[in-house]
C-alpha cells in the first residue's frame, strides 16, 4: 500500500470506529473498489490522485470534497481546514513538490503557538471579530512515514 491507500484505511478506521453507520475498509477492500475503475494492474501501487481517493471513500458512504489550495486565497484556505479539524473531520492533505507527492491525514492541531495575535475582522459596523481558525497552529498528523501524532506547520506558506 502507498500512502494513498493508507489514508483511506486511516480515514475509513476513524469513522467505522466512532460511528455505527460506517465500516472499517481493509486493505483488500479498498484494491476491490479501485479494481472496478482501473484499467491496469492495482499491485504494486503507483499511488492515487486525489480524486481517487475521494472515489474510494464515496464508495464506503464518506461525502467527500476535494480543495485545491490554489483555488483560494491563504488565509481562506486556512479557515476551511481548521473547521473541518475543529469539527472533528479528518482532512486527507496531499503534499506535493517537485520530487513527491504524499498524502497524509490532517487529525487535529495543536494549542495557539506564540506570537502576535490575528487582526480583528470587521463583521459589521459594531462587531469585530478574531477568527481563531487566523491564529498561528501546528497540525497533528498521522503519516505513514514518521510516528503516529507528530505536529507539523503544514499551511504557513
Amino acid at each position: 500500500m502507498t500512502c494513498a491507500e493508507t489514508t483511506i484505511w486511516s480515514v475509513m478506521s476513524y469513522f467505522g470506529t466512532k460511528y455505527h453507520e460506517y465500516r472499517q475498509a481493509y486493505p483488500s477492500d479498498i484494491i476491490r473498489v479501485l479494481a472496478n475503475t482501473s484499467s491496469e494492474r492495482l499491485l504494486p501501487s503507483k499511488g492515487l490522485t486525489a480524486y481517487a481517493i475521494s472515489r474510494v471513500l464515496c464508495h464506503f458512504g464518506l461525502g467527500t470534497r476535494v480543495y485545491w489550495k490554489n483555488a483560494y486565497q491563504q488565509e481562506e484556505f486556512k479557515r476551511l481546514i481548521h473547521y473541518y479539524i475543529e469539527s472533528g473531520i479528518p482532512v486527507i492533505a496531499i503534499v506535493k513538490n517537485e520530487k513527491v507527492c504524499h498524502a497524509v491525514v490532517l487529525i487535529g492541531h495543536s494549542n495557539i503557538d506564540g506570537g502576535k495575535p490575528p487582526s480583528a475582522r470587521p463583521l459589521s459596523t459594531n462587531i469585530s471579530v478574531i477568527d481563531t481558525a487566523d491564529f498561528e497552529r501546528k497540525y497533528v498528523v498521522s503519516d505513514d512515514n514518521s510516528a503516529p501524532f507528530r505536529t507539523h506547520g503544514f499551511l504557513k506558506d
